[in-house]
């Protein structure tokens, strides 16, 4: 399936309910959705690329999402994402490429997300690049239980082209036993690798990641967060001279991202450095990103 030049949205199976999961044994796969602008005007998100809520067992898998959003400039929620799902249990988005989406309300504009009440899922073997925002995130709106969620095995590269102050990966409000692990970014100048704002949860674990940054970027921004159980091992942060200018890897197998993961990592070997900032804190309401 193709979806291009619409208004709303690209691909969108979804339920009006929240928390509600009516839906069962979701899929979504060798998809495209692009160029679907939003609408100005709305309260809410318009502009998505592929969407799913409200489902036990989804999967989004070998899709393609960009350029998407642009419009989208919504007063009581976040923006639009290029590849999202919500109010679920054990999604699972892999193997997708994200990239060139926007937003137009200081919101979101990123490439992947787990939004609220997400449930026990994945995003792994992912390609998110030159987003206005974040590359991949998980966001609990405090809806419903958001746990039991892992990001592992994605790349993000020279996201945040618009919003600087998100990073290559989001973590924001009561999100529980989460887990971002050998995940690779290419970090745009001066943006934190990793933002974690309001986090009021019980254990978050990063390990293994490797981070590669330019101008003043940081590994870690924190802010506003007094959640309990924040672990940090292995993590690489590596900064740069010159200019980053990554090749968008193509990941159709496990195997793919193994070969960029160990090219990231040549030649570093420190440990990440932790940088308690301040930066500008973005609104967003308690709706679905």
């Amino acid at each position: 399936m193709v979806s291009h030049h619409n208004g709303r949205s690209g691909i969108t199976i979804g339920t009006d309910a929240y928390p509600a999961t009516p839906h069962e044994d979701v899929y979504v796969g060798r998809c495209a959705a692009y160029w679907n602008p939003g609408i100005p005007g709305q309260k809410t998100h318009t502009g998505s690329g592929i969407a799913i809520d409200g489902f036990r067992r989804g999967t989004i898998e070998y899709c393609e999402a960009y350029e998407n959003g642009a419009l989208c400039d919504a007063t009581e929620s976040g923006g639009p994402v290029g590849i999202w799902a919500y109010n679920c249990d054990r999604a699972l988005l892999q193997f997708n490429r994200s990239h060139h989406n926007h937003s137009n309300n200081q919101a979101d504009g990123g490439g992947f997300d787990l939004d609220g009440g997400t449930t026990n899922s994945v995003m792994r073997y992912n390609v998110s690049w030159e987003n206005d925002g974040y590359g991949f995130q998980l966001w609990d709106f405090f809806w419903g239980e958001f746990r039991n969620n892992r990001v592992h095995h994605n790349v993000s590269l020279m996201d945040c082209q618009r919003w600087r102050n998100f990073g290559a990966f989001v973590i924001f409000g009561r999100v529980i036993n989460g887990e971002l692990y050998d995940n690779v970014a290419y970090l745009s100048p001066d943006s934190p690798a990793v933002e974690i704002e309001r986090w009021d949860g019980t254990g978050l674990r990063f390990s293994e990641n490797v981070y590669l940054g330019t101008g003043n970027s940081q590994p870690f921004s924190i802010t506003e967060s007094p959640g309990v159980g924040l672990e940090s091992s292995g993590e690489n942060f590596r900064r740069e001279t010159g200019t980053l200018d990554p090749e968008i890897p193509n990941i159709l197998k496990a195997a793919d991202f193994r070969d960029v993961y160990r090219h990231a990592r040549q030649g570093s070997g420190s440990n990440a450095q932790w940088s308690l900032g301040t930066p500008t804190s973005r609104k967003k309401s308690s709706s679905p990103a």
